[in-house]
Order: structure tokens, then C-alpha cells, then sequence
């Protein structure tokens, strides 16, 4: 509960800054925000960040078909890239996090 209110504070604080890397995100299509909601709402934030606000924890996860890239040599630069692409939100979140 700590981190998701701390999590909340710095949307209130800036939006615009996590927006940016939400938009990011969703601009890819390979992620998918999951986390189980609070039935009672925190707060209110403006989409896009009205999905990720009132939340009890927050993940997100890729969803892909197995296809021959799971046993390609390629397998291993699909993943950085993909990491690569949740670096931003990992780093905003580790502000908060410690």
C-alpha cells in the first residue's frame, strides 16, 4: 500500500511525466497493464493514467503467440528491445520505490 501511495503522489505531482511514458507504452501494443483495482477509488486521475491510478499493485505483461522467434538467436535481442521499452517506467517507479 506504501508504494501505491507513493506511486499515486507522483502522478498528482506531475501526470504529464508518467504520461508520457504511458503513451509510450500503450503506443507499442505489446503490453498489457494488469493489477487487481481497489473496489473503493483513491482518487481520480485523467485517462490514461485513470487506469493505473487505483490500483493494489501494477504489472504488466506481453502476450505473444509461440512462434518461431521463441527458438530463433534472435530470442535474446527481442527481450533487450523489450526491456529496453519498460526501462522508462522502471525508472520512474525506482524514484519512489526505495
Amino acid at each position: 500500500p506504501e508504494h501505491m501511495a507513493a506511486f499515486r503522489r507522483s502522478i498528482d505531482a506531475n501526470p504529464a511525466r508518467l504520461e508520457r511514458i504511458v503513451r509510450k507504452l500503450e503506443r507499442g501494443g505489446e503490453f498489457t497493464l494488469t493489477g487487481e483495482e481497489y473496489k473503493r477509488p483513491k482518487g481520480n486521475a485523467a485517462p490514461p493514467l485513470d487506469r493505473w491510478y487505483n490500483r493494489r499493485r501494477i504489472a504488466l505483461e506481453c502476450c505473444c503467440d509461440h512462434d518461431a522467434a521463441l527458438y530463433s538467436p534472435e530470442l535474446p535481442e527481442i527481450l533487450v528491445d523489450a526491456f529496453a521499452r519498460l526501462m522508462p517506467l522502471y525508472d520512474y517507479c525506482l524514484e519512489f520505490y526505495h
